[in-house]
């Protein structure tokens, strides 16, 4: 099918605080699994979002537990990083899609284990889509660290008219990408019963290149930012 386009209205950028390694195991709950989010692309200079056809996140089913609308930065357990640098992404856990985990590792999938009775899976909507630039890295050594889990004040946002526009899988809301850098795309859920579970958010980086003689960017070092479970 023919690809169609979306556009929105826009708002500013923020940074806010977190940068680390890789964590033990205890019983700090891992985040969310979620399939919200496919994998972001570019054409040239156009980064292209698409929603999953059947988008749903993983809750508790009792709805106890840490906060499930998205928090922000924390100093428990697993992959942190973010900075764009290759070794910190080849390092970390990896998502189904290739993205790094953000707080994921080896003491994710035992807490899922052990508590598998106290999850459940819950169909959702995308209500509305957000894009954020961090910062231009170019000739960087001390990257900023970079927001947790959750909201961020969004460059752009989409609303819910331009995102119920998305009704085939191939159909994508565009953003203009106007620098090499790290961007935040972030989708704002709510369950059939309007429960709000916040943010499902992607950090990137846009790296340059040309491709048949056109300059543009492409999509590198994805990690998938999710608040704990």
């Amino acid at each position: 099918m023919r690809r169609r386009e979306f556009l929105a209205g826009t708002g500013l950028a923020a940074v806010g605080g977190l940068a680390g390694c890789l964590g033990g195991g205890d019983p700090t709950p891992p985040p969310r699994k979620s399939f919200v989010l496919p994998e972001l692309e570019t054409d040239a200079k156009t980064l292209r979002i698409r929603i999953e056809d059947a988008p749903s996140v993983r809750v508790r089913a009792d709805a106890s537990g840490p906060s499930t609308t998205g928090s922000g930065a924390d100093d428990g357990p697993g992959a942190t990083g973010r900075t764009g640098d290759a070794d910190d992404f080849e390092a970390a856990p990896k998502t189904r899609h290739g993205r790094a985990w953000w707080h994921g590792g080896e003491y994710a999938a035992k807490w899922y284990t052990d508590h598998g009775e106290e999850v459940t899976k819950r169909d959702v909507t995308v209500e509305e889509v957000g894009v954020a630039f961090f910062y231009n890295h170019w000739g960087k050594f001390n990257q900023p660290a970079l927001p947790g889990a959750g909201p961020v004040d969004w460059d752009r946002t989409f609303g819910p008219e331009a995102v119920g526009e998305l009704t085939d899988s191939d159909d994508a809301l565009t953003h203009d990408l106007d620098s090499r850098g790290r961007y935040r795309v972030g989708a704002h859920v709510v369950t059939e019963s309007g429960r709000d579970l916040g943010w499902e958010c992607v950090d990137f980086t846009a790296e340059p290149r040309i491709e048949r003689g056109t300059p543009g960017y492409y999509v590198s070092d994805p990690w998938k930012v999710s608040p704990r479970i």
